[in-house]
């Protein structure tokens, strides 16, 4: 009796003390910043997230500016954008314009400023300014005539900064430990049915944190998520595979104009990112693929202890790489990204686009830098047949378009006589109450009729609808709505009231 008695005295302990100790969302947002302030800081974050989009407010010259710069855009019309009243000279024989951001009280307001010169008031958080800028280039790597083309941008993020974003992350990690998830065990909700074992444990978890922002994914997405516990050489892990597909009956009585545009999407396009170690193993894979029967957005990666574990070409883990996101002080990889595009029957497939990224965290400054490394020439196959008369699509589509897209690539790579295609970020935080973001990116782009033609072929079957763009916003306004609200909801429930 006596050993009975103590066993079921242990078992409880036992379980007090799982349950006491289990890690879940909540958790995970407490720990985005220091001495608990993760939801203060959440909330203030996507709070301004919503204002730039749900209260923001142009004046009428950039609002003017704004529809003559995308209807360029969109089409890869550089001369006629360079050559524009709106772009003012700058140095180094670029053109450009400078816009400022400015969150108030009551709305985010965006207008157009001489120059950088005209410093912004950064006293507020998301207050910012971005230089967009073209230059003419005589002659180009491959021969041709260019633009070159930057965004340079700074922000005020106030006492936001990388490190926040690292310790979310780590923190979600955390949550789908393969020993934390046998520790979570809030009620059952009632969506997502469809997910069942080790996976639905972080499904209620993730309920009791964003029960609105949950709702609406299982109104729009079919979710197949698993997050599998394995284990290999006696050590446990988990086997992260998000994997969606639209529920287009809910989309179709919601967001008309949406289900119309992503019906009008299938069989266009497959993008496959595989990020990379710079041994060769892999970190992560995203997937987007509107194929016609079931479109997908697949990403998957391997964890525990709130640690990234890289795996090799058979799918095993290598632990003796995994890391700690908040840990990192250098860290460079690689990336390689696959293009498919369905153009009216002309198919356009790009392998294995490389690209280096490095991030670089310290006390003072932290980066993160993109740079384009090689690009493989495009195959190009297939006809129309069906759709437009043979002799017409050999009459406006050179035979050799292939090499006039690999003299683009090639412009790309080899960008800014020899700097290349990149994209920056920087995190200045010397002041810890004053941080600030600087980011910028460039490129170079050959002025070519047949690309051109082609961009604006490609605009004709991606172009979004004003109704359908009108949608889109209002979605997107109502996800952050969502988001904000639940920070909320949840901190209440984690603090108390205030």
């Amino acid at each position: 009796m006596k050993y009975i008695k103590k066993t079921i005295f242990f078992l409880l302990v036992f379980l007090l003390v799982t349950n006491l100790f289990a890690y879940d969302f909540n958790d995970a947002i407490m720990n985005v910043a220091p001495r608990n302030q993760g939801y203060e800081y959440s909330i203030d974050f996507m709070s301004l997230m919503h204002k730039v989009f749900a209260q923001y407010e142009n004046d009428k010259q950039i609002e003017e500016f704004l529809v003559f710069w995308f209807e360029c855009l969109k089409s890869f019309d550089f001369a006629t954008l360079y050559n524009s009243p709106f772009l003012s000279p700058l140095e180094n024989d670029y053109r450009g314009v400078v816009f400022q951001g400015l969150n108030l009280p009551d709305m985010y307001y965006i207008t157009l400023v001489s120059s950088k010169d005209d410093q912004s008031e950064f006293s507020q958080v998301g207050n910012m300014m971005a230089e967009f800028a073209l230059k003419k280039n005589k002659k180009s790597f491959v021969g041709e005539r260019s633009y070159s083309g930057h965004i340079d941008a700074m922000a005020s993020l106030k006492h936001l900064s990388n490190d926040n974003i690292d310790s979310l992350m780590e923190g979600f990690l955390k949550v789908v430990d393969p020993q934390n998830i046998k520790t979570l065990k809030e009620p059952e909700c009632n969506l997502l049915k469809n997910i069942k074992n080790n996976s639905r444990p972080v499904i209620n978890s993730f309920y009791k944190s964003f029960p609105r922002s949950l709702d609406l994914v299982d109104r729009y997405l079919i979710v197949h998520s698993t997050f599998e516990t394995k284990t290999f050489e006696g050590i446990d892990y988990t086997h992260m595979k998000m994997h969606f597909s639209f529920r287009f009956e809910n989309l179709e009585k919601d967001y008309p104009n949406i289900s119309d545009y992503l019906h009008r999407l299938r069989d266009l396009f497959r993008f496959e990112l595989v990020v990379k170690t710079k041994t060769g193993n892999n970190i992560m894979l995203g997937i987007v693929d509107s194929k016609k029967d079931k479109p997908n957005i697949i990403g998957e990666f391997y964890t525990r202890n709130g640690m990234v574990i890289p795996y090799d070409s058979d799918g095993n883990p290598v632990f003796s790489e995994e890391y700690s996101i908040t840990k990192l002080t250098d860290f460079k990889f690689d990336s390689e990204l696959s293009i498919f595009f369905n153009i009216y029957g002309l198919k356009f497939e790009t392998e294995k686009i490389k690209i280096n990224n490095e991030y670089i965290d310290s006390e003072k400054k932290s980066s993160f830098s993109v740079r384009l490394q090689d690009i493989n020439k495009t195959k190009v196959y297939g006809r129309a047949y069906h759709i437009v008369p043979t002799w017409f699509i050999d009459m406006i589509i050179p035979s050799n378009i292939d090499e006039l897209i690999y003299k683009f690539s090639q412009v790309m790579l080899h960008a800014n006589n020899g700097q290349g295609t990149t994209v920056f970020f920087e995190w200045d935080k010397k002041d810890k109450n004053n941080i600030m973001l600087y980011h910028k990116n460039s490129s170079e782009f050959v002025d070519n009729f047949f690309i051109l033609f082609g961009f604006q072929v490609w605009r004709e079957k991606f172009k979004l609808s004003d109704e359908t763009a009108s949608e889109l916003h209002s979605v997107i306004v109502r996800i952050l709505a969502s988001v904000v609200s639940d920070l909320k909801s949840s901190r209440k429930l984690v603090q108390g009231p205030n």
